[in-house]
């Protein structure tokens, strides 16, 4: 008998980025948000991001809002503007055939 997969096993969204460094945490970001937080794919693509490798440095992207940035430094942390990693994702649904996909 073949072996057989189980239906989990199958892959339904694939995630990438480019971005050297920042690449781990964007693909976090984006899991998180699709996965845990349940946000569309696109959405989860669209979501502000930040970097941070655990130190008193963070680097939210300038579409950030601006009161959490606030928050970071009043806690203590430098808060560095920058564009992060670029991320782009697509996800296919068996049930209904749709592909989406999303890049920023």
């Amino acid at each position: 008998m073949p072996f057989r997969r189980p239906i989990w096993w199958q892959a339904r969204a694939g995630v990438g980025a480019t971005g050297g460094v920042r690449i781990p945490i964007t693909l976090y970001d984006v899991l998180t948000q699709f996965v845990v937080r349940g946000a569309s794919l696109e959405e989860a693509i669209a979501a502000p991001r930040a970097f941070c490798t655990g130190t008193l440095e963070v680097t939210p992207e300038s579409s950030w809002p601006i009161a959490d940035a606030d928050y970071l430094r009043q806690i203590g942390f430098k808060v560095l503007t920058a564009e992060n990693a670029v991320a782009s994702a697509v996800s296919f649904n068996p049930k209904t055939g749709e592909c989406h996909g999303a890049m920023r």
